[in-house]
């Protein structure tokens, strides 16, 4: 089986890539995931995509309509994308849980498939922290919801399992797009400098002075304080042609290895990289092959595990 999933976030989340889409007047990111849900619909291939609910605050009709696409589930994805990142921070600094307490977890679970049920006028089945940071406390809200899969680990070798308080787990198994494919200002020679000023950002304070990199500096310096988790910058990103060949050779392997391999897939990064274009040619790929709604996961986990 082949689950193809989709992150969306609101305009208000203010990440790299909706500046990018603002600076070049392109769509906003629920307008990227009713397109390429379109041309999902148009190729077959079914599509789960997590929206944060702010999305459905900001754009509830939109939300009705990428709703009501043929072979679309969509899924929570957080309320905005754990903004304030610092608010965050401290939390994680002081309890260990980057998205923050039982309590602060309920409420935004909450409110978010409360946003999401209300626009799609539907029941809320996945779930995807924002960034990957669920964690136990998260699944234990969730298993008080409607919330059967979540989908929150990236692991080349994970398995699809049921976990505590009876939620299927389905990792992502493959290259995620915004993190090893090359698409507006994440390319190599950006992201090799950003890599110089995470390792000694004091050097920000050397000439030549470069545009940002002193509030990059200091961000950076904040992070190390608040002791912010930190993934590796990859700087070795493929131009999205390439990106999409090895990853179609990851669904092969994972298919042989683990019997199912899943692919995150941001409608806003394809937007970037390649526009319809890049979707219709990844989906004409992916046509032919095994696809099914992650939602089929839970048939896939041996009775009693």
């Amino acid at each position: 089986m082949i689950f193809v999933t989709g992150d969306v976030h609101d305009s208000a989340m203010g990440g790299r890539d909706q500046a990018w889409l603002a600076r070049h007047g392109a769509r906003s990111e629920i307008d990227c995931a009713e397109a390429f849900a379109r041309l999902a619909a148009e190729a077959g291939v079914p599509v789960t995509l997590f929206l944060t609910g702010l999305c459905a605050r900001e754009s509830p009709g939109a939300v009705a309509r990428l709703a009501a696409v043929p072979g679309v589930a969509v899924g929570g994805h957080t309320w905005n994308g754990l903004r304030p990142t610092w608010r965050h921070a401290l939390r994680h600094r002081f309890t260990g849980s980057f998205y923050g307490s039982r309590e602060a977890q309920a409420r935004d679970v909450a409110r978010t498939l409360g946003a999401l049920r209300e626009a799609t006028q539907g029941s809320i089945r996945a779930w995807r922290t924002h960034a990957f940071f669920g964690d136990a406390i998260t699944r234990s809200v969730l298993a008080g919801t409607d919330v059967a899969v979540v989908s929150d680990a990236v692991d080349a070798r994970g398995r699809i399992e049921r976990i505590a308080s009876g939620l299927v787990s389905v990792p992502i198994n493959t290259d995620v797009d915004h993190d090893t494919m090359a698409h507006g200002d994440l390319r190599p020679d950006v992201l090799a400098g950003e890599q110089a000023l995470r390792d000694h950002p004091w050097r920000a304070a050397r000439p030549p002075w470069r545009r940002g990199h002193l509030a990059q500096a200091a961000r950076e310096v904040a992070r190390r304080a608040l002791g912010v988790p930190r993934r590796p910058i990859v700087i070795a990103r493929a131009a999205p042609d390439a990106w999409w060949n090895g990853v179609r050779r990851q669904v092969d392997d994972r298919l042989l290895s683990a019997g199912f391999a899943t692919l995150l897939l941001h409608p806003a990064c394809l937007e970037i990289a390649g526009g319809a274009g890049l979707m219709r040619a990844m989906l004409r790929d992916l046509a032919g092959l095994p696809c099914r709604p992650l939602g089929d996961a839970a048939t896939f986990v041996p009775h009693g595990r």
